[in-house]
C-alpha cells in the first residue's frame, strides 16, 4: 500500500503516544545517572494522537488529557474534514 497509493488519495500513518510529563533531569554525564522517581502527576498527563502524511511530509496531531476511542475518532474526522473527498 505504501509503495502504491491510490490515485485519488493519501498514505497516513496514525499512532499515539503518551503519556507525557515532565522529568527531571540531571546534568550531562557520560554515564547515566539513576534519578529517584520524585515526580508527582497532580495535574495529569497528556497524549498526542498523530497522523504522518507520506506525500507531503507533515505531522498533523492533536494533544488530548485523554486517549480513548473518542478521541482517536476525533482526530481521524479531523483527517476526513481536512481532505475531504479523498481516499485515506
Amino acid at each position: 500500500m505504501y509503495g502504491t497509493p491510490a490515485a485519488d488519495g493519501r498514505v497516513m500513518c496514525v499512532d499515539q503516544f503518551g503519556p507525557l510529563n515532565l522529568m527531571l533531569r540531571k546534568g550531562k554525564a557520560w554515564r547515566p545517572c539513576r534519578l529517584r522517581a520524585a515526580c508527582n502527576r497532580y495535574g495529569g498527563v497528556m497524549h498526542i494522537l498523530g497522523a504522518f502524511d507520506l506525500a507531503t511530509g507533515k505531522l498533523c496531531y492533536r494533544i488530548r488529557e485523554r486517549k480513548r476511542g473518542r478521541e482517536f475518532f476525533g482526530l481521524l474526522k479531523g483527517l476526513r474534514a481536512r481532505w475531504p473527498g479523498q481516499k485515506l
